[in-house]
């Protein structure tokens, strides 16, 4: 089945003025609604508290006052939580289930309606006095990992103790019991940490999430079987097969004893545009393979390349035409989450990246991925940066997914650093060289209002394409250089036909 998933956090419903009444969540889904959007995926934990009564857990706000919550707002920084954490309470308190309510509002506007579950939730896991903690958490410090040197991963509740497994399974169970839901997400990469860091150490223990992934498949087909209709089994993981087991899972046994519906491959907190989809698919045989796509296409020294249209066309053009069966996205609404910088997330693009078809003849940005803040162990490394030389060029490829580009005017841009005079930078474009380039008098090609990254249109070079140039499917960039550089990016515009 091709689907378009839709991630929310949950957070994201609950940032507006108190008071809040249920009906405001209704918008959430809504907003997405009249689009190519299959399947609406609702988080009920972006902490390790739930934004909905739990009879194993704790819901965000139970034990906070007014007063805590005041004192709590005028923390810096913290206004927001203490926002989110007072309207979860008070709702909840007057009788209200809001994961109920965003459900059955998926149904009633045709949307798959998931929960996705976040299994190792780490969000202020260094505030042990956050409404975001579970007393569960405060009262085992001797079930974490305990390893400080690797931040809030380091800081991880421990999957090797039994006790800390089943909590989890509990936590599932009772959500899965109490909602008429049509499939569920495990979200293991929420965070990446399961096991010690210790070299060999979570490959050992991939057993054990393997058993903890079919006791939960046990729990969605007996609730199936009470509901009259079939519940979903999904999984979020890392991006590579590899990655998978260094963290302790093994999703390829998984799929081997028929635990999962489909999969869902993502990068951790960022977007990439060429993943190991046809080596997945090659893996899990008849198992749907979808590919994450996240708020930012590139995080650098704390700034962030919010997507826009074009990037958004760009990567779901290029994983659907590596062979993913679509697209999941996750954190689009954080646009909304920035105060008084905030703006409206680009949800028309929704009716179109759904399938090939509506791209085509689109605005799309290819880029080739550059490394980021937040990669991780698990995920593909990013080619870029790439040191150049006399002596040593870079070559890198870029997925296309169009087919008639040879009839619109394709524009490559390379950035450098330092930034070079027009005759230093020769480019091969599937063994052709490209015309002599020009510098570049725009850091962007299409509208980019919110990009915080550096922008200086000197470090880029743009060589416009001769039709053919461009290929559907892979194609080889070559960058060759007189003078010592590193390439710090690669793009290809695609106008609209």
């Amino acid at each position: 089945m091709r689907r378009l998933l839709y991630n929310s956090d949950g957070t994201n419903m609950f940032i507006r003025p108190s008071p809040m009444a249920a009906s405001d969540l209704l918008r959430y889904v809504d907003e997405v609604a009249d689009s190519q959007v299959t399947t609406f995926l609702a988080s009920p934990n972006a902490g390790q508290n739930f934004y909905c009564p739990s009879r194993v857990g704790e819901y965000i706000g139970k034990e906070w006052s007014d007063g805590d919550l005041d004192a709590m707002a005028r923390q810096e920084g913290r206004a927001l939580l203490a926002s989110v954490t007072r309207n979860v309470r008070d709702l909840i308190r007057a009788g209200n289930d809001p994961l109920a309510t965003v459900l059955a509002r998926c149904r009633r506007r045709g949307l798959e309606a998931f929960i996705t579950f976040r299994m190792n939730e780490l969000h202020d896991v260094d505030r042990p006095d956050s409404p975001l903690i579970s007393r569960f958490y405060r009262e085992h410090p001797e079930w974490r990992l305990n390893e400080p040197e690797h931040g809030w991963l380091g800081l991880a509740p421990n999957f090797a103790v039994r006790e800390v497994r089943e909590r989890r399974i509990a936590e599932i169970a009772d959500l899965v019991e109490r909602h008429d839901i049509d499939g569920l997400e495990l979200d293991f990469q929420r965070f990446p940490a399961y096991f010690s860091h210790a070299e060999g150490v979570a490959e050992t223990h991939a057993p054990l999430m393997t058993e903890l992934v079919a006791e939960i498949r046990r729990h969605t087909e007996r609730a199936a079987s009470r509901r009259g209709h079939s519940i979903l089994l999904s999984a979020r993981v890392p991006g590579t097969l590899q990655g998978c087991l260094k963290i302790g899972l093994d999703p390829v046994e998984w799929h081997r004893r028929g635990l999962l519906d489909f999969l869902t491959i993502a990068p951790f907190l960022r977007t990439l545009f060429r993943m190991p989809v046809r080596e997945f698919k090659a893996a899990f045989p008849g198992l749907p393979v979808y590919a994450g796509v996240e708020f930012s296409a590139q995080h650098h020294e704390g700034k962030a390349r919010p997507m826009t249209p074009e990037l958004y066309r760009g990567v779901a053009a290029s994983l659907m035409a590596q062979g993913a069966d679509g697209v999941s996205l996750f954190n689009m609404f954080c646009a909304r989450e920035n105060a008084e910088h905030s703006w409206e997330p680009p949800f028309p693009v929704l009716s179109e990246i759904g399938s090939l078809s509506t791209l085509a003849g689109t605005p799309k940005l290819y880029l080739v991925d550059r490394r980021s803040d937040f990669d991780q162990p698990a995920d593909p490394v990013p080619v870029l940066p790439a040191a150049v030389t006399p002596d040593r060029t870079a070559t890198v490829s870029l997925f296309v997914a169009e087919s008639d580009c040879h009839a619109r005017e394709c524009l490559m841009r390379i950035e450098t650093e330092p930034a070079l005079p027009c005759g230093a930078l020769s480019v091969s474009l599937n063994d052709d060289l490209l015309p002599a380039g020009r510098t570049a008098n725009r850091a962007r090609v299409f509208p980019e209002p919110h990009d915080e990254t550096a922008q200086e249109a000197a470090r880029w070079k743009e060589f416009a394409l001769p039709p053919g140039a461009v290929r559907a499917g892979e194609n080889h960039v070559q960058v060759a250089s007189g003078e010592p550089c590193t390439v710090l990016g690669i793009e290809l515009a695609v106008p609209g036909s």
